[in-house]
């Protein structure tokens, strides 16, 4: 189970060394979501934006809980404040390290279901290594 940063960033590397492999698993873990709004405008928000544009993943914004990064740019995309489930079509990708329970609790307590409209990055990265090491 990747619980820090640099498991995560070794995973990532892996990942990206085998993109074809890569590609695939991920589209079966998204299971052709057409968008996908990123959770956190931060660092690991930037490995995520990075990954996930390399395997084609269409990105539509970035959302943010602090306020400051309301209605700025961010790696291109905008910067929103997390909106209710009812509003989006898009998957959610949750890309942060620290907080991940909070944003969970905050994301269920707004009607988003775990797995069926958001993960975390984390939880990509991990599922994804783990299939194409069985491919």
């Amino acid at each position: 189970r990747i619980q820090n940063a640099k498991t995560l960033e070794k995973a990532y590397w892996i990942l990206k060394n085998n993109k074809k492999k890569a590609k695939t698993a991920l589209n079966e873990w998204l299971e052709k979501k057409q968008k996908v709004n990123i959770f956190g405008a931060g660092s690991v928000g930037v490995e995520c934006f990075q990954f996930l544009k390399e395997m084609d993943v269409s990105i539509e914004c970035f959302w943010d809980n602090d306020e400051a990064k309301y209605q700025t740019m961010f790696l291109g995309k905008p910067v929103l404040k997390c909106i209710e489930k009812e509003r989006t079509k898009n998957y959610i990708v949750v890309a942060v390290m620290n907080y991940q329970e909070e944003i969970v609790q905050q994301l269920e307590a707004m009607g988003y279901q775990r797995k069926e409209d958001f993960c975390l990055y984390s939880d990509i990265i991990e599922n994804v290594y783990m299939q194409i090491e069985h491919m």
